[in-house]
């Protein structure tokens, strides 16, 4: 289907679907055909920020990530508010591990104007993370009298 549209809103609609699936190996085809070249660069982020925003996805869009960076980094630059959008949707994880990492790998990258990108997801995964670890039991306890 995807291939075969020719709307660009089209496209967007199916490449946000791709990221809807509930099976890994399914959503980890969505992202492989997202450095397709059946996708056009401006297209990659609406596959990737559905898989990425999926709690089944997330951890997967995150290795994707650090496993196709330079890719990135040549279709997109190595910084600026392009390539930003390829780190944004990485704020969707809730596990402070997960923040550790993203923090290691991008101190280690040379991608210069995505440091505060990088921050603004840190601190989001790290807040969502200390709510989580918070209040939880409280949220479960109270959802299990409705």
């Amino acid at each position: 289907l995807y291939k075969g549209a020719h709307l660009a809103d089209e496209k967007n609609r199916l490449g946000e679907a791709l990221g809807l699936f509930d099976d890994k190996k399914l959503l980890q085809k969505a992202l492989d055909f997202s450095l397709s070249k059946d996708v056009r660069p401006q297209d990659v982020f609406s596959i990737f920020r559905s898989v990425a925003r999926n709690p089944k996805g997330r951890l997967l869009a995150w290795q994707f990530v650090k496993k196709n960076w330079p890719k990135f980094v040549k279709i997109y630059g190595a910084g600026g508010h392009i390539i930003s959008k390829v780190i944004e949707p990485l704020g969707a994880n809730v596990d402070a591990k997960v923040a550790d990492d993203i923090e290691r790998f991008f101190k280690s990258q040379k991608s210069v104007g995505v440091e505060r990108t990088v921050s603004q997801v840190l601190d989001t995964i790290r807040a969502i993370a200390e709510w989580k670890k918070r209040d939880a039991k409280k949220i479960e306890s109270w959802l299990e009298k409705y």
